[in-house]
C-alpha cells in the first residue's frame, strides 16, 4: 500500500511539473506570464492574446501601453512585439485606455473586438498597415463584425475611390458604445496619407491626428459623428469627400504655420458649422466644395484661389 501511495504521488508531482513548463514557455523558448501568449514567428514576436493583469493591489490594469509590448525572452533580451494578431484582446472588459507604440507594424482583424470598457485606443496608423488595402484600411476591421452586448454598428464605406463610377460596397463593424476618443500619432519620418474612408460612418465622437501626415484621403471621415478635427500643420491636400456629410461637424481649426493647398470636391459638403477659415497656402477649391453648408462665414484669404464649379452651392446663409 505505502508503495502505491509513493508511485501515485510521484506521477502527481511529475503531472504539475509538466503542466507548468508547458504554461510557462513558449515556443521559442522564451517565458512570461502564462496567461498572455507571445509567440515568436520567424524574425518577429507577436501577441497572440492579451490576459488582463492584476497589481499587487488587487486591482485590474486599465492602461496598455507601449511598454507593455516589451518583452523579455528566456535568454534576457528584451525585444518588441511588432504584431498585434487578430483578436488579440478580444472580449476584454477592463483596460479603458490601449496605447499602441510606432514598433508595431501590423494589427491583426479584430484585435479590439468586444472591448466593452474601452474609452481611448491610440495607434501609430489607421486600419492593419501603413500600406493596408480595402477592408484592412478601416478602423472598423480592428474590432470586427460580430454583434455584442455593448457593442455599436457603425456602417463604413469599402470602396471605391470618390471619384469613381463603380458602386460603392459597405461593411458592418461593431465598436464598444464606451470608445470615444481615437488617436493616430503618425511619427514615421516618410508622408503618410490617411487612407480612404477610414473613420466612415464611425460614432466615435473625438478624432486626433498628429504626425506627418501630408493628406486625408477620399472620404476619410465621410458621415462620421465628430464634433471637431484638428488638421495637422504637415496637411497639404483634403480629398473628395473627406468630410461630407458629418452630421455633427462644426469646427475645423487649421495650425498656423499649415502648408494646405487642396481642398477636393464636395470636401465639406454639408458643413454644420457657422464658420470655417481656411490658411493663406490654399490655392485649390473643388467643385460643389461647401455645397449645403450652413455656415455663415467662410473665408479664404487666398485671392488667387482657382475654384471649381459652384463650390458654395445651396449655402444659404452666406451673404450675398
Amino acid at each position: 500500500m505505502k508503495k502505491l501511495l509513493k508511485i501515485v504521488f510521484c506521477l502527481m508531482l511529475s503531472a504539475v511539473f509538466c503542466f507548468g513548463f508547458t504554461a510557462c514557455n513558449n515556443d521559442d523558448g522564451s517565458t512570461g506570464n502564462k496567461n498572455t501568449s507571445i509567440k515568436k514567428r520567424g524574425d518577429t514576436y507577436v501577441l497572440n492574446v492579451y490576459a488582463t493583469s492584476y497589481g499587487e493591489d488587487g486591482k485590474a490594469d486599465t492602461v496598455f501601453d507601449g511598454d507593455d509590448l516589451k518583452y523579455t525572452t528566456k535568454s534576457g533580451d528584451v525585444v518588441d512585439v511588432t504584431i498585434i494578431g487578430a483578436n488579440a484582446f478580444k472580449g476584454n472588459d477592463t483596460l479603458e485606455t490601449i496605447v499602441i507604440p510606432s514598433t508595431v507594424t501590423e494589427i491583426g482583424a479584430g484585435a479590439f473586438a468586444e472591448m466593452t470598457a474601452l474609452k481611448t485606443l491610440e495607434l501609430p496608423f489607421a486600419g492593419s498597415k501603413l500600406d493596408a488595402v480595402n477592408e484592412a484600411r478601416l478602423i472598423g476591421y480592428l474590432f470586427g463584425t460580430e454583434a455584442y452586448d455593448g457593442g455599436i454598428a457603425c456602417t463604413q464605406t469599402v470602396s471605391p475611390a470618390a471619384d469613381s463610377s463603380a458602386e460603392a460596397t459597405t461593411s458592418v463593424y461593431y465598436l464598444p458604445q464606451t470608445l470615444t476618443t481615437i488617436k493616430i500619432n503618425y511619427t514615421g519620418s516618410d508622408a503618410y496619407t490617411l487612407p480612404q474612408y477610414t473613420f466612415s460612418g464611425l460614432s466615435v465622437t473625438d478624432i486626433q491626428l498628429s504626425g506627418n501626415i501630408t493628406k486625408i484621403d477620399n472620404g476619410a471621415f465621410k458621415g462620421s459623428y465628430i464634433y471637431s478635427i484638428d488638421i495637422p500643420a504637415s496637411v497639404t491636400e483634403i480629398g473628395d469627400e473627406a468630410f461630407a456629410s458629418c452630421p455633427r461637424l462644426t469646427e475645423v481649426d487649421f495650425s498656423a504655420n499649415t502648408v494646405l493647398e487642396t481642398l477636393g470636391n464636395k470636401a465639406f459638403l454639408s458643413f454644420k458649422g457657422v464658420s470655417l477659415t481656411f490658411p493663406a497656402s490654399l490655392n485649390s477649391v473643388g467643385d460643389y466644395c461647401f455645397e449645403n453648408s450652413t455656415a455663415s462665414q467662410i473665408t479664404i484669404p487666398n485671392t488667387n484661389c482657382v475654384y471649381g464649379v459652384h463650390p458654395f452651392n445651396g449655402c444659404d446663409n452666406l451673404p450675398l
